[in-house]
């Protein structure tokens, strides 16, 4: 499977990034998502948790099963901007043209060829179609599941999805601005976080007042929350 390839080669560097990167909480839930794959085999499940534990010595499977109701909303509902939800429409109703245009390719290259099994074309484009609906479906599915954020209800008491905070790093007094919303919204360059990113997670339900501990690079920094509005 080309997803386990990409997240297992090379002593599986791109799992070991997620890792480096994500919460203990995050972790737990992609694990147990993990444990369903069907074609994930013991070997994979048994890497992952080894990485996790690496990161998290006191990690346990039955420990993330009592994650918070917060939590739990967060990894069913897809929250997002109307912005951000009518891009992804507009990249799945692109998907869709694509595997149209894919599928009238199919059909001629079937016509000329009349034998399918070692046709080049035909394999190359059957490969890009199944790849495609993987993505199609995926898609599909997270859009039935996204909330477009109502800026007007956003509670800025505490640092919340839809906010925009200001934090200060308490040895060098140095500044920095975040807006907190959905993965389709997100652009670091811009200073948009997604709320499932590390960083995100460290300041959600955090008050004017309060000290963050933030891993950057290898270092461990203290900042302090300064301000807290609704993103605008």
């Amino acid at each position: 499977n080309i997803a386990l390839e990409i997240l297992f080669d090379n002593d599986a560097q791109g799992l070991r990034e997620i890792v480096s990167q994500s919460s203990q909480q995050f972790l737990g839930k992609l694990y147990d998502l993990f444990n369903s794959v069907t074609y994930a085999e013991d070997h994979h499940r048994e890497k992952f948790l080894s990485l996790i534990k690496e990161k998290y010595p006191d990690f346990s499977i039955t420990a993330q099963a009592k994650v918070s109701d917060e939590w739990e909303i967060d990894i069913e509902k897809i929250f997002v901007s109307r912005g951000g939800l009518e891009k992804m429409q507009a990249e799945l109703k692109r998907m869709n043209s694509e595997l149209v245009k894919i599928s009238q390719e199919l059909a001629k290259t079937v016509d000329v060829s009349g034998d399918i099994r070692e046709n080049v074309d035909y394999n190359r484009l059957m490969e890009s179609q199944t790849m495609l609906e993987m993505s199609y479906n995926k898609l599909q599915n997270e859009i039935k599941k996204a909330e477009i954020i109502n800026f007007d209800a956003v509670n800025t008491a505490a640092v919340n999805i839809g906010t925009s905070v200001i934090i200060e790093n308490i040895e060098t007094n140095e500044k920095s601005r975040y807006s907190i919303l959905g993965p389709w919204d997100a652009d670091f360059e811009k200073g948009i976080l997604s709320y499932r990113s590390p960083i995100a997670q460290n300041l959600l339900g955090k008050k004017i007042g309060d000290e963050v501990s933030m891993k950057v690079g290898d270092e461990s920094r203290r900042y302090k929350i300064i301000s807290i509005e609704k993103c605008g």
